[in-house]
């Protein structure tokens, strides 16, 4: 059975969404929307965590609960001013509580704030993301993008996005019946056994808020749903992430990618400044950090190395690199350090176990020659994780000079990849 978690004097804690009252809810999406800098931060909305209220409201952790460890993604939803104050009071919510917390894909600008506390640092991946201020389609590196693109509108497929207001209940609930009846297609050719919980966005009738909702939709608009891509804000809605993108088994040859185009084009009529891809975890993580935890380097490791049949990062990073992003490091955060306790609890929140036996072995034993063709990351970044790790002053415009290096060089290598394969 699980205690119950007893918050210090001044802050809040609620062990379920529903246990929050309604002008609460109201304050917790309107955080999440307006102080949300994470391509994750707005999954704080969704109705499958806990809820953690620094003092005077003055910001809230939303996390995933397994005994006396707590899992968070979305960073410190809070203003600038008070982020400082919710880690501290976090903190002293977690050893009032005897408790073991992991932040997931903090960016590097703000390690100074875990550093102070405590934390101990390991990379976790790199997030890929777009800026959208100087961003353009011509030339060879994005041939292979307008190509899917140009082969899906051929096929008389449009995209649209759908708002609720627009549609009567019945109506609406029609189309979101069939869209994750799409969702449960994709996860059939998958080895996982469902949808990732807690680190991955749903599509959760009810909960989307101010999650925009995209689809491909064959006939011109008057046929059937080929596709949806479901985008999250971030920054105010500044910027926005593609959280979740599903097609039929048997869609139209490259609609993911039609998606993704046409609503960075949107996005980028709109005036957005970016689009984040989501992370590629255990990315570049083969060298260590300065002061690093070697017990999640070393989970990192075996995930990158030998879980490659059930979590395609390889396919992950060869997809998302099409598109030419940037890719900016992250990290976990853990306080006061990790455990073989902390690693044997992230694999039970996320259900890395669930998988088709039956399914991974068929991949194992199956050899794709396609797969010789995946684009492989280059090492660049590792010079700018131990520059960070070393507690440089002057991280942001460090991160900015580093990724405008990296970003060509991954270009380069991703060019050369001529696989035609959406992997997904």
């Amino acid at each position: 059975m699980i205690s119950t978690l007893s918050p210090p004097k001044g802050t809040n804690y609620f062990a379920s969404y529903d246990s929050m009252r309604p002008e609460r809810i109201a304050k917790l999406e309107s955080l999440a929307f307006k102080y949300g800098e994470y391509h994750d931060s707005y999954l704080v909305t969704e109705p499958n965590r806990h809820y953690f209220w620094g003092k005077e409201d003055c910001g809230v952790i939303g996390f995933c609960r397994d005994g006396r460890y707590l899992h968070i993604v979305g960073g410190l939803i809070a203003a600038k001013a008070d982020q400082h104050k919710l880690l501290e009071n976090f903190i002293e919510f977690a050893r009032l509580n005897q408790l073991v917390i992991s932040f997931f894909g903090i960016s590097e600008v703000e390690l100074p704030t875990f550093r102070e506390q405590g934390f101990r640092i390991t990379k976790y991946g790199e997030e890929a993301r777009l800026n959208l201020a100087d961003h353009h389609w011509s030339g060879k590196p994005f041939e292979w993008v307008r190509r899917q693109e140009n082969y899906v509108r051929r096929q008389n497929v449009v995209l649209k996005e759908l708002h609720e207001a627009d549609h009567a209940p019945d109506e609406w609930q029609t189309i979101l019946t069939e869209l994750l009846t799409i969702s449960e297609e994709h996860i059939c050719n998958k080895s996982q056994t469902g949808e990732i919980p807690f680190f991955e966005g749903q599509l959760i009738p009810g909960y989307l808020h101010r999650r925009r909702l995209f689809v491909a939709q064959a006939e011109a608009g008057r046929g059937r749903f080929e596709g949806f891509l479901l985008c999250t804000p971030l920054a105010g809605g500044n910027s926005w992430s593609f959280e979740m993108y599903r097609q039929r088994n048997d869609a139209v040859r490259g609609t993911i990618p039609f998606l993704m185009k046409q609503a960075i084009d949107v996005l980028a009529e709109e005036g957005c400044k970016s689009v984040s891809l989501c992370p590629i975890p255990t990315l570049r993580c083969k060298a260590r950090i300065p002061d690093d935890c070697f017990v999640s380097w070393l989970g990192l490791r075996i995930w990158g190395n030998c879980l490659g049949a059930i979590f395609d990062t390889k396919g992950m990073y060869h997809f998302k690199s099409r598109f030419r992003p940037q890719f900016e490091n992250i990290y976990i955060c853990s306080y006061p350090t990790s455990s073989l306790g902390t690693l044997l609890s992230f694999v039970r929140c996320v259900k890395a176990l669930n998988f088709k036996v039956s399914h991974v072995f068929k991949k194992l034993l199956t050899w794709n020659p396609q797969r010789l063709t995946l684009a492989h990351p280059t090492q660049a970044s590792l010079d700018y994780s131990q520059s960070a790790a070393a507690g440089s002053v002057d991280m942001r415009g460090n991160l900015k000079a580093r990724l405008g290096n990296n970003r060509e060089k991954q270009q380069d290598i991703a060019s050369r990849a001529e696989s035609e394969m959406p992997l997904l």
